[in-house]
């Protein structure tokens, strides 16, 4: 499976051996698709897990969270941060070692 960094996230047909005969994109199709693509990477894979690490991200990468939050369509940037942005331990590190006068063992 080749996928160029241009292509849709979903773009079922490279997830997909036979022709979606459906003129609109539905949730079968991207649930199909995850499973397939779980089968062929060998662990589970989901549309959930993907939004949720494609938030945490976005708001690593921009800092942002209110844009964050409206990309995810959230009315309140709470839900965003207390459900959906997961910081890694590597954000964690560099946070805390950003505050004054913190000492590294």
């Amino acid at each position: 499976m080749h996928v160029r960094p241009d292509d849709q996230v979903f773009c079922l047909p490279l997830l997909s051996t036979g022709r979606i005969k459906s003129p609109k994109m539905l949730d079968e199709h991207i649930s199909r698709a995850f499973e397939a693509l779980s089968r062929h990477l060998g662990y589970r894979v989901s549309a959930h897990r993907v939004r949720h690490t494609s938030a945490t991200v976005m708001l690593e990468r921009s800092g942002n969270i209110k844009a964050v939050s409206d990309m995810l369509g959230h009315a309140d940037i709470k839900l965003t941060a207390s459900t959906y942005v997961h910081p890694r331990l590597g954000s964690l590190r560099r946070v805390q070692q950003s505050l004054s006068g913190y000492k590294h063992d």
